[in-house]
Formats: structure tokens, C-alpha cells, sequence
């Protein structure tokens, strides 16, 4: 039986255009059915998104309609990955993605098919005079430990 992983999240982005300047960030979509996929598929490291036997994480850039608006941009990440389930790597993927940027709002779901389910925040981690650190930071867990 395979492991599988589901992810859900939203990121809204306070900017007026996301589009193409931030959207490598994001990383190469793969499906499991695109021409050549395989598990050594080359890409850049710094554009890395998690990916399971079947194909990677998805997502849509939601942007808005009205120009100056300074929540204009919204980021849906979703996917159902095969044979994996590394937790650390997909928040990993997440903190590196609005690194620098900024986040109205962000909400991620993580769960680990039959083991468990973990929500996390994008809030303020650390305040000094130096700096103001943002992550996902985990706000809520269920155990589904089946056996």
C-alpha cells in the first residue's frame, strides 16, 4: 500500500502583480503523465517543489482585478503525493516561498494519509531591533494513527 501525503494551502500576497517576477519560486509543476517525468527530472534546486511518485505539488496564481489594491495576489498550492511524506521538507518549500515577501495571510494543511493531520499559520516567530522573522508555524495537529 502506498503512503500518500495531501496538502492544501493559501497564500495572499500583499502586492499588486505576483506574476511572472515570483512564479519560478514557486517551482515546475510535474504531472505524472508529462512527456519524460521521472525522478531525477533536473530542475533547478532553487525552484524545487515536493513531488511523490505520481507528480508534484500544483498551483494557481489567483491575480485580483482591481489595479492598486495591496492584496491583489492570491497562491493555491495543492496535491495528492504518492510515496512520500516528508512534513519537514513541504514547510520547508513553504517558508522558502514567501521568504522576503509580503504575506497578508497564509494557511497550510498537511496530512499524512492514516497517520495525521497538521495546520499551519503563517505568523511573527521573532521581533527584535535587528529583525521581524514570519514562518508557517504548526497551530494545530490530529493524530490518525490507524494500525
Amino acid at each position: 500500500m502506498s503512503q500518500w501525503t495531501h496538502v492544501n494551502a493559501s497564500i495572499r500576497f500583499d502586492m499588486t502583480s505576483f506574476g511572472e517576477k515570483y512564479k519560478p519560486q514557486l517551482g515546475e509543476m510535474i504531472l505524472w503523465d508529462d512527456d519524460g517525468y521521472n525522478d531525477d527530472d533536473g530542475i533547478d534546486d532553487r525552484y524545487f517543489i515536493p513531488e511523490g511518485s505520481e507528480g508534484s505539488l500544483q498551483y494557481k496564481i489567483w491575480e485580483g482585478t482591481r489595479e492598486y489594491s495591496a492584496a491583489n495576489c492570491t497562491v493555491s498550492i495543492w496535491g495528492d503525493l504518492r510515496s512520500y511524506d516528508n512534513v519537514e521538507e513541504i514547510l520547508e518549500y513553504f517558508n522558502k516561498i514567501v521568504e522576503g515577501k509580503s504575506i497578508r495571510s497564509g494557511v497550510l494543511e498537511i496530512e499524512v494519509a492514516a497517520k495525521f493531520c497538521k495546520v499551519f499559520r503563517y505568523q511573527l516567530v521573532s521581533l527584535s531591533t535587528e529583525a521581524i522573522i514570519y514562518k508557517f508555524v504548526e497551530v494545530y495537529s490530529v493524530d490518525k494513527n490507524i494500525e
